[in-house]
């Protein structure tokens, strides 16, 4: 593998943004912490790989250039500054180019102005802003300084050999090296591949209630979704199977369940799920798509003035709808072109309250949301205007509503009215306002959910399993974290029903494809959430974190819609 010094990175003077510096910090921090140390080695013993692996030489706290400061953070903020050429000669201009707020982390940290010290998890949230460890973003900065000294058939394992520093021309390789560089690059995206495959994630199938047919024609889910009741060499086989797993045993009696009532129509009583089927399945995993050049902003932070989340497209692609900000967040929509750039941005809904997650209904004629309006939040539809919102998520806490293919029900989440950090999945019919459970989870969060275009299965996520519950069978299937024991969040269904893209805790962007039984990671940010296929199926919108703003981002996927 390639390998640079950070010394020779800062000898090459390539320039480093104040993202890119603030993320290699944090990463230098991360593996200090991870190898117990409290002294950084110095700047020729801290290498970076051309995959954006961080690793430390074989260096003792005695040595000569260790930094001697016991202060962590004053430590780092000295690696920063020479990240970032802040030394005393440094032009006015290039300052300028440094985020005042970053300047002054710089400054407490090293005592130079009247303020106390940051502790170090201070110090560390103040560079979260700037940036986040990323292997993309850390790879692109090794590349950048390869480019600058292209090395002369150094053995791989070994750092660049940069020349000396007084020695700017740059050297230009023989056909033979460029040969052989570009045989080393096929065999380092080859070991890549190989390093980033996923452990093999098993699913487990369990029973739960079919739906009812109500006289409007509809399928609608009557009862409750996946759990492990059964024999007690059943139960244990299911959890050796998946892990700590966040359900109900056993569930409660239809007695003790409470009615929930809205718009003046009673929730039908749920009933207990049979005995639980387990089956195995091995999954096929694959390697990380390397996606740096298919991901490209639609909107960011400094378009709108505030930060903008949870994108959603209009059925035909044409409008894109998030909100912007975090408390009073006002609903906004934006016109695009047909090659997908924003063009107009406005505001769709600003009543003073706190509005998510607006999602439009499959015919463009409504709006679904989450609001904080009436004091509490919950799950509101109205006109595609905006106009006469109503709620149709009851009484309690409920968030984050998706559309049914027809149009005709909404999916959200729901806190439990005596357990409020228990949330469970709700249906709701949008003409009658009659709720339908559809999990009965005593332990976690679900998230989601998003239908299936046959309207008769839904995925959300739970804890550290990706869940998809088919509610006319009377099935659920639950795929566990391709990372153990990592959270899995947002989960979103392609347009074609074969794949399913989800976040995993700290660990970028991954796609359940459904069809081939694989799993692989299409995106290394581990900000990027609030996953939306856009309606062709090739290409997702979502928000993430850059430069220490949330704006929109698409990424296009290999393959189409295939």
């Amino acid at each position: 593998m390639l390998r640079i010094t950070v010394a020779d990175l800062i000898e090459t003077g390539v320039a480093i943004s104040h993202a890119e510096a603030a993320a290699l910090t944090l990463a230098v921090l991360d593996l200090l912490t991870a190898s117990g140390g409290s002294r950084i080695p110095p700047d020729e013993q801290i290498f970076l790989s051309s995959t954006g692996h961080l690793t430390f030489g074989s260096v003792t706290v005695s040595s000569d250039g260790v930094e001697e400061d016991p202060n962590v953070a004053a430590q780092l903020s000295k690696f920063l500054r020479r990240l970032l050429q802040l030394d005393e000669r440094t032009s006015g201009d290039r300052r300028r180019r440094v985020p005042g707020p970053l300047l002054v982390t710089l400054a407490r940290s090293l005592q130079q102005i009247d303020l106390p010290p940051l502790p170090l998890d201070e110090f560390r949230a103040s560079l979260e802003r700037f940036g986040t460890p990323d292997n993309t973003m850390l790879a692109a900065i090794f590349w950048r300084a390869a480019r600058v000294r292209t090395p002369s058939g150094a053995p791989r394992s070994q750092p660049l050999e940069l020349p000396p520093s007084g020695d700017r021309r740059r050297h230009t390789p023989s056909p033979e090296e460029l040969r052989r560089y570009l045989r080393e690059i096929e065999r380092e995206l080859y070991e890549t591949r190989a390093h980033t495959m996923a452990p093999r994630p098993q699913p487990i199938v369990v029973h739960v209630p079919p739906a009812v047919t109500p006289s409007r024609g509809r399928r609608v889910p009557r009862g409750v979704a996946a759990t492990f009741v059964g024999a007690a060499a059943g139960t244990a086989a299911a959890f050796l199977l998946v892990g700590s797993l966040n359900l109900a045993l056993p569930w409660a009696s239809p007695q003790e369940e409470p009615q929930i009532a809205a718009s003046g129509v009673s929730a039908p009583t749920p009933t207990v799920a049979p005995a639980a089927h387990t089956e195995h399945v091995a999954l096929q995993p694959e390697p990380t798509i390397r996606t740096t050049r298919s991901v490209q902003p639609l909107l960011l932070a400094a378009a709108v003035g505030t930060d903008v989340f949870s994108p959603s497209f209009s059925p035909r692609g044409h409008t894109l709808l998030f909100h912007a900000g975090r408390k009073a967040a006002p609903l906004m929509r934006a016109s695009m072109t047909e090659a997908g750039v924003v063009e107009q941005v406005e505001k769709l809904l600003d009543d003073g309250a706190a509005n998510y997650h607006v999602t439009m209904s499959p015919d463009g004629e409504m709006i679904a949301y989450d609001s904080d309006r009436d004091g509490e939040r919950g799950v509101y539809v109205a006109h595609a205007d905006g106009t006469e919102p109503r709620r149709v998520s009851g009484s309690g806490y409920a968030a984050v509503p998706s559309w049914s293919p027809d149009g005709g029900r909404l999916a959200f989440v729901r806190a439990e009215p005596n357990h409020p950090k228990v949330w469970n999945v709700w249906i709701a019919d949008v003409a009658t306002g009659t709720l339908h459970r559809i999990t009965r989870h005593s332990l976690g969060q679900p998230w989601g959910a998003s239908w299936f275009p046959d309207g008769r299965r839904v995925a959300y996520s739970l804890e550290d399993r990706l869940m998809v519950a088919d509610l006319d069978a009377g099935m659920a299937t639950g795929y566990r974290s391709p990372r153990k024991g990592r959270l899995v969040r947002t989960p979103a269904v392609s347009p074609d029903g074969r794949r399913i893209v989800f976040q995993v805790q700290n660990d970028g962007v991954w796609l359940l494809d459904l069809e081939h039984a694989r799993m692989r990671r299409i995106l290394t940010d581990a900000t990027a959430e609030e996953f939306v296929w856009s309606p062709e199926g090739n290409a997702i919108a979502y928000h993430a974190r850059t430069g220490g703003a949330y704006g929109l981002w698409r990424l296009a996927l290999p393959g189409g819609a295939n």
